[in-house]
C-alpha cells in the first residue's frame, strides 16, 4: 500500500494532454482535450454519444488516441502496463462471461493480482449472496456486476 500511496503523490492519477479521437475524421469525438485528475471521486456526465465511454476506454487502454496522450499513474494507458492495470478496473455496461464457475474464474485470474485473497473473495460472495460454484453465464446482470 505504501508503494501505491507514493505513486499517487508523485503523479496525477490521470493526465490527458491534447487528446484527439475520432471514429470518422469528419466527426471528432475529442479535439485538444487536456486535464489532470488527482485521487478522489469524479463524475462523468454528458448526453448520449458525446464520448463518455470512449474516454473511459482510452483511460483504460482499450482504445488509443489519434493524437495526444493519456497517462494513468504515470504510465501511458495504451501500453496497458501490468502495474497500471493492478490499480485500474473498468466495468463495461455489458460484458460476456465465460462458461466457468465464479471460483474457477477467480483462480484463473488470481495470478494477475498480487493482493488476491480467496478468503476475501468468499466473504464478498457471501455478502453479495452469490454462490461461488455457479456458472458465470447464468448470473443476472446485477450479479455479474457485483461479482
Amino acid at each position: 500500500m505504501q508503494c501505491i500511496n507514493s505513486l499517487l503523490h508523485q503523479f496525477n492519477m490521470i493526465t490527458i494532454k491534447d487528446l484527439n479521437f475520432y471514429y470518422q475524421k469528419t466527426r471528432p469525438i475529442f479535439e485538444n482535450v487536456s486535464f489532470n485528475m488527482q485521487s478522489g471521486i469524479y463524475g462523468l456526465l454528458g448526453e448520449n454519444g458525446v464520448g463518455k465511454t470512449t474516454l473511459l476506454h482510452i483511460i483504460s487502454g482499450l482504445q488509443f488516441p489519434k493524437k495526444g496522450s493519456c497517462q494513468v499513474l504515470g504510465f501511458n494507458s495504451y501500453d496497458r502496463n501490468p502495474d497500471m492495470l493492478k490499480e485500474l478496473f473498468f466495468l463495461p455496461e455489458e460484458f460476456q462471461a465465460p462458461e466457468a464457475s465464479i471460483l474457477d474464474m477467480a483462480k484463473y485470474n488470481a495470478t494477475f493480482y498480487d493482493n488476491y485473497s480467496e478468503v476475501q473473495l468468499r466473504a464478498y460472495l457471501d455478502e453479495f449472496e452469490v454462490e461461488g460454484d455457479r456458472k458465470m453465464p447464468v448470473l443476472s446482470t446485477g450479479q455479474k456486476k457485483r461479482l
